[in-house]
């Protein structure tokens, strides 16, 4: 755990989540999970960033919004 870890960070990080946050979860057939994570990381992102640019990308526009950013745009 980094050191600057403490009970009041992590009940802001829970703040955060839970009022600005919604979860979306599928299954796939084992090993597909990796698969896809492999692909990820070969192109230098997350899993959940790969899948939020598939999706964005199928879309043909924006519908998720990435990580650390307010509005869509990466700054």
């Amino acid at each position: 755990m980094p050191k600057y870890y403490n009970a009041a960070r992590n009940r802001a990080t829970q703040k955060y989540i839970r009022e600005n946050l919604e979860e979306v979860r599928f299954r796939v057939r084992k090993g597909e999970r990796d698969k896809v994570k492999q692909e990820a990381q070969r192109c230098g992102q997350s899993l959940t960033q790969y899948l939020i640019q598939a999706v964005n990308e199928r879309a043909g526009r924006q519908l998720l919004t990435p990580s650390g950013t307010e509005d869509g745009e990466e700054t």
